[in-house]
């Protein structure tokens, strides 16, 4: 499996973020991120804050095509609320191929183990 990691910078917002944030009437907010994959695959996309934290997931494992690309974040948060004025960063990682989940083990099941224990029972 082939991942890359990037950063991509986001047009600092603050004036705008910080009217849509006092309940001003700010029209709607189309804030372009623009990044370059190698090729065709997958990506998951989000919008940090200058602390690291998360503020919004643009994609999840979505398909994409190779080479220049954009999306667009519209300023606010997964809960939909307007992100505070600030300094915001994108980062990303994308898959050269499908993801695949398989089935490893139950947690929690209660019963039989499938060892056999100390007092004979199990197995």
């Amino acid at each position: 499996m082939t991942l890359i990691r990037f950063r991509v910078s986001v047009p600092a917002l603050v004036a705008l973020l910080a009217l849509a944030s006092a309940g001003g009437a700010a029209e709607p907010t189309k804030i372009p991120i623009r990044f370059t994959t190698p090729g065709k695959g997958q990506l998951s996309l989000g919008v940090y804050d200058d602390s690291g934290m998360l503020i919004r997931s643009l994609t999840y494992a979505s398909g994409v095509g190779g080479g220049k690309q954009t999306l667009e974040w519209d300023g606010t948060t997964d809960l939909g609320l307007p992100a505070r004025p600030g300094a915001y960063s994108a980062r990303g990682v994308w898959f050269a191929e499908p993801l695949k989940a398989s089935f490893k083990m139950k947690v929690g099941i209660s019963g039989d183990p499938p060892y056999v224990l100390a007092n004979g029972l199990g197995g």
